[in-house]
């Protein structure tokens, strides 16, 4: 990571304001957030924040989501969306994971640490994409990191802050290590922010395959299990 080239990146980010996130998102309600992640990895804020409004619409709640099968959340995402199949995927075993540990559709407040909530989030199942547990992490448990994809990467990549062939994971170590745990989620908003303003062509077909796509085939929980729900509006209780 080259630090000067990064400290220029990151002041290049641009002035326009964000766009509106989903209110239980922006109230960073830790599943709410979760889900909107998911969505974000390998896409911009404005077509995560439309594919989130989608699902609203697919679902009455995150149980409902949760249920659903992958095949209908891509189809709900729309055949342009970047690697619909495989995020489905992922955000369903995710959310029978979340169920099968905690009897309901909802993430545990921090208890143990922030150590512990970071091996809780980690381990989840589809969990093998360091984007979205580094954002849930960042954001609702204060847990020091930058979440880095493939997009973010290539950005930082184009103005020389890093390596064009360092893996996404490698590359959110190096940022961890170069911006301080106070700056992080300002760092992490800035590159996010050149991200949706870089162009790239998206479409159905990702570019190359997926690292560690050997979670997404992990079971799933039954669908007939009917735990509590939590409602997608409303930020949830610990």
């Amino acid at each position: 990571m080259n630090p000067t080239k990064l400290t220029a990146l990151l002041r290049k980010a641009p002035a326009t304001p964000p766009t509106p996130l989903p209110e239980s998102v922006a109230a960073r309600d830790p599943l709410a957030s979760l889900v909107f992640a998911f969505l974000l990895w390998e896409s911009t804020t404005a077509a995560a924040c439309e594919a989130y409004a989608r699902l609203e619409r697919l679902a009455v709640d995150f149980n409902d989501l949760r249920v659903s099968l992958p095949s209908d959340v891509a189809a709900a995402l729309g055949a342009r969306y970047p690697r619909a199949a495989e995020r489905s995927m992922r955000l369903r075993a995710a959310l029978n994971d979340i169920f099968r540990r905690e009897h309901a559709v909802r993430l545990p407040a921090e208890r143990g640490g922030k150590r512990d909530i970071k091996a809780y989030v980690e381990s989840l199942d589809g969990m093998v994409i360091p984007f979205v547990a580094a954002r849930v992490l960042l954001l609702c448990y204060g847990v020091h990191g930058v979440p880095v994809d493939e997009r973010t990467r290539d950005v930082l990549a184009a103005a020389g802050a890093c390596e064009p062939t360092i893996d996404p994971l490698e590359c959110g170590h190096a940022l961890a290590r170069h911006v301080k745990a106070e700056q992080a989620e300002a760092a992490h908003s800035a590159l996010q922010a050149i991200v949706d303003a870089a162009p790239r062509e998206t479409g159905p077909t990702p570019r190359g395959k997926a690292p560690g796509a050997r979670a997404a085939a992990r079971s799933p929980a039954k669908a007939s299990e009917q735990p509590s729900t939590t409602r997608r509006g409303k930020a949830a209780k610990g």
